[in-house]
C-alpha cells in the first residue's frame, strides 16, 4: 500500500487553503500513478519546489506532478481553488504559465489522453 504522505504533504505541512482533491488522493492511494510523460511528485521534490517558486516567482504555488521531458510541473495555486496550473520551471518570472485546466479531474483526462501516445 502506498503511504500518501511519501507524494502528498501531510495536513499539519500543508498550506491552509490547500485541500487535495479527492481523486488526487485516489490516484496516489491506488498506486496506479503510470501516466508518462507525467510523473506524480514524491515529497521532496514538493517541498522543495514550494520553497523555490515562492522565492523565484513570488507565486504560492504547490505542485503534485512534473514532465518528464520537459520542465514543466502541474501546480494547485492559492486563490485559485482546484485549478490545475502547468509551470515551467526554470524561466523567468512572467513567462512561467503554460496552460491550466479548471479541476484536477480535467487535468488526468487531459494526462490520461496524451499517456496513450507515450506507451
Amino acid at each position: 500500500m502506498i503511504n500518501l504522505n511519501e507524494y502528498l504533504l501531510p495536513e499539519h505541512e500543508r498550506p491552509a487553503w490547500l485541500k487535495y482533491p479527492l481523486e488526487l488522493v485516489e490516484l496516489v492511494t491506488s498506486g496506479l500513478m503510470a501516466l508518462t510523460p507525467w510523473q506524480i511528485c514524491e515529497i521532496d521534490m514538493v517541498v522543495g519546489s514550494v520553497r523555490r517558486l515562492q522565492e523565484r516567482l513570488n507565486r504560492q504555488l504547490v505542485p503534485f506532478a512534473y514532465r518528464q521531458d520537459r520542465e514543466d510541473l502541474a501546480c494547485f495555486e492559492k486563490g485559485h481553488g482546484e485549478m490545475v496550473f502547468i509551470i515551467h520551471d526554470n524561466t523567468d518570472p512572467g513567462w512561467e504559465n503554460e496552460g491550466c485546466y479548471a479541476s484536477f479531474p480535467e487535468w488526468l483526462r487531459a494526462v490520461r489522453l496524451e499517456s496513450e501516445h507515450w506507451q
